[in-house]
This record gives structure tokens, sequence and C-alpha cells, in this order.
């Protein structure tokens, strides 16, 4: 079926936009040798009080120990789509409408942002870092923000060329998550590198189990540090280019043949490529699950989730409390390797075996009073 959509509109509201800002006066000036940078700094003094395109509104103490920044973005949109063969759609949406807080604490190397994102309540809370700067080559953030990526998705929304980002990026992006980074730029930013680790499972998301997600990223701006705005608002005077590469490792458990555990990654959503492809992906491509199942007298268990790096995983057994004491027999496993061994240790089993294994499902209810089990 053959669709065209036609994004009518986009109406962008920047009451405080964080995106690329406008140079000053004082910057123009500096740049172009009319003032002295002892100029600079005396007209450019903080302010208790100061507002500045794309910043917003700024806050700053006597001392000049603490500052604030306070921002929002609104971002609406008419979509009307002519669908060959298919119902025509017509649609105004409020894309975004982002609240922002950010500056810095004590010291002008310890920054922090909070952002948070009222159009989408599933995802409200975007961003939420501290970030300490040793020296430009080598800083340390914590917290939820980007995965440093793909340029595009890195590249503020508020900085697009067009009305929202490409349909590659958003098949292939991994969205935000929370985790620690290293990061820095070298030579005046000639060389940047980002280096994280991540909890894997996607924004406002906690794991359940020990995998987590690796993500680098590296890029080379031969002409001088290039800004991330896909538009020359700064109209630089002179041409830039910038050479990036991309590296990121996650492990997913498969629940099902259709379905991953709990994530808000965006690459594995409805939308991703492997939220689309997931059916068609073989056991050998996707970590999954075994499911243990433990038959009680009179009774049902079941277990709880355990991930272990440990080469002898337990199995603990959580009972009804009507369940009468009673011994507890062998669990039965859909399948394992024929190197593991169940091993008594009252009132558990422990399975031994040369890797670990995960057991997430519990049992849909009551189970017989016998059951046979496999080696």
């Amino acid at each position: 079926m053959k669709a065209g959509v036609a994004a009518v509109a986009l109406l962008t509201a920047a009451l405080m936009s964080q995106g690329a800002m406008a140079k000053t006066l004082e910057d123009v000036l500096k740049e172009k040798g009319v003032i002295t940078e002892e100029d600079y700094k005396a007209v450019t003094k903080s302010k208790p009080l100061d507002y500045k395109l794309g910043k917003g509104f700024t806050f700053t103490s006597p001392d000049e120990k603490f500052q604030m920044s306070l921002g929002a973005r609104l971002q609406s949109r008419y979509t009307f789509t002519d669908s060959d063969g298919g119902q025509n759609t017509s649609e105004f949406r409020v894309r975004r409408m982002k609240l922002f807080m950010n500056g810095y604490a004590y010291s002008k190397d310890l920054t922090y942002k909070l952002q948070v994102n009222f159009a989408d309540s599933g995802k409200l809370l975007e961003d939420a870092w501290l970030n300490y700067r040793l020296v430009d080559e080598a800083q340390f953030l914590v917290g939820q923000e980007k995965v440093q990526f793909a340029r595009q998705e890195i590249t503020s929304s508020g900085s697009q060329q067009f009305v929202d980002r490409s349909n590659a990026t958003d098949t292939f992006k991994m969205g935000r998550d929370t985790g620690l980074m290293v990061h820095g730029k070298i030579a005046k930013g000639i060389f940047n590198y980002n280096l994280g680790v991540y909890g894997g499972v996607g924004q406002n998301t906690q794991r359940k189990f020990t995998n987590n997600a690796f993500a680098a990223r590296v890029a080379v701006n031969p002409f001088g540090d290039m800004a991330y705005s896909e538009g020359d608002l700064d109209n630089s005077q002179k041409p830039l280019l910038s050479i990036g590469a991309g590296y990121f490792m996650d492990t997913l458990a498969k629940t099902s043949a259709t379905a991953l555990e709990s994530n808000n990654l965006t690459f594995a959503g409805s939308n991703g490529w492997l939220g689309k492809g997931l059916g068609k992906f073989g056991t050998e491509k996707i970590d999954t699950n075994s499911v243990a199942s433990m038959p009680l007298s009179n009774g049902w268990a079941s277990p709880l989730r355990v991930n272990t790096s440990s080469a002898m995983p337990t199995v603990r057994l959580q009972t009804r409390p009507s369940a009468p004491t009673v011994s507890i027999p062998r669990p039965v496993i859909s399948s394992f390797p024929s190197t593991w061994k169940w091993q008594p240790v009252t009132p558990l089993w422990t399975l031994t075996g040369t890797r670990p294994t995960t057991f997430r499902r519990k049992p849909p209810g009551p189970f017989p009073t016998t059951s046979t089990s496999t080696t």
C-alpha cells in the first residue's frame, strides 16, 4: 500500500529552548578582535538574573558558585496522511513539551541537568545527570541521558533541520538509558570520545538481571569542533567536517517467540529493527530464558526470578500459605544440557553445570502430586 505522508506544519515555540544558542553582541565583538579577553569577561560577568535566547532564565549566586537556568520548548504539529487504498488521517499533535533545568553547583566543573517531557507520559523523565570535569579531556557523567551513538539522535530536537529525525535514526537508535559515561574533547575538540556502561533496558526502566549495555563513540573534527546542530545557526566562518563511528552491545532476554524482557529501548520497540523482526530471529541470536516448574504434593510452588553469574544457580521456592510442609521433589526444567545435574540442598534445589541459566516465569497454578523428571 502506497502512503503519502505530508507533515504540513511544524510550529516550534522555543520559549527557552536548549537548542542552538544565538551569539551575543559581546561574542561577535570578541571574535572580530574589537574587544579584548578582559573586556569580554567584564561585560559578560554573571548577573543575579539574566535571560539569553536558547538558554532561558539564568539565576546566579553572588559568589558565582551556583547557577541554574530554567527553560522550556513547545513543538506542535499538524500531519495529513493521504493513504492510497486506506484511511486518510488528519492529526493535530503536541509533539514535544519540555521543561528543563541545568547549571552548576559549588564549581563550574560540576554541572547538572534535569529535563522532563510532558508530551510523552510513558517517558516523562528524560534527562537527569551530574557531570564532573577534571579537564576537557576527561569528564565523568552519571545518570540518565541519551546513549551516545548516532549523531542525529544526539542532536537536540530543537536543532533539527526538518520536522523530525529520519526513519533510519528512529529505527536503529537506543534512546535514553541510565548509566556511567567517561567522555572528553582532545585538542580543543579535534577528537571527541564517549565510553559508557548502561542498565541496558532503556529510559526510566530498571533491569532485573546482571546483563548491562556498553556504548562507545568517537568523532574526528579535522577543521575544529563541530556543534551538534543540523543548521549552521552560528554562521561558521570556515567549513567544518565531522566523521564519527559508534558501537553498542546489549543482551535482552527473549521471554517468548515474539516478546523480550521489559524494556524501553527504541530499537526494540514496535518501530525498531529488533521489535519488528523479533519473530524472525532464532534462539541462537537471542538470549532465551529457560523455565523451571516445581511440583509439590497438594499444592503449588513458584520459582523466584534468579539470574547469577555463578556456575551453580539456586532455585528458591515460594509456596502458598495453605500448602503443607512436604518434601520438595526435584524440579522439572523444560530443557538443559546433559552436563547439568540437580543436587538437593533442603529446602532448595541447586542446579550445577558449566554455565548459568535464568528462571523467570511463574507456573500457572496447582501441579499434580507426582511428576516425571528428566535428567
